[in-house]
């Protein structure tokens, strides 16, 4: 799974950063966020936070409802390999509660519903929060 710290979700996190973005990072390890959030320098934070839990959601959506981010980057995710008949409901089920249900929540329950609408394009304030999962 992407992290991050790691993969795509690093990268973006770095890219938007460069970019002039203040960045706020959510992934399960605050080890790992803080560390890359150092590497990023002065006015980025982060939230540890599971996506996968209701109160990783909910800690995310209260994050939203402080204001002042102009984009939603949604890098959560997971897969479960095999085949699908084959792969247990429970499995499923749990890999669609946060590639999906996390997102959806997050976006329907906090201000991010009005990031949804603007989120391909720049605003005026340059922040970003990026839901990465590791």
């Amino acid at each position: 799974m992407t992290g991050a710290s790691a993969g795509i979700g690093r990268a973006f996190a770095i890219a938007l950063a460069t970019e002039g973005f203040s960045v706020t990072v959510v992934a399960r390890d605050a080890d790992r966020l803080a560390a890359l959030v150092g590497e990023l320098g002065p006015g980025h934070d982060h939230l540890a936070a599971d996506l996968a839990t209701a109160a990783g959601v909910a800690a995310v959506a209260r994050l939203l409802h402080r204001g002042g981010y102009a984009m939603l980057v949604n890098n959560a995710g997971t897969a479960v390999p095999g085949d699908f008949t084959e792969v247990a409901i429970e499995s499923s089920l749990a890999t669609i509660d946060l590639n999906c249900r996390a997102v959806v929540t997050v976006v329907l329950t906090s201000p991010a519903n009005r990031l949804w609408t603007t989120a391909m394009r720049l605003l005026p304030r340059r922040t970003a929060l990026t839901l990465l999962a590791d």
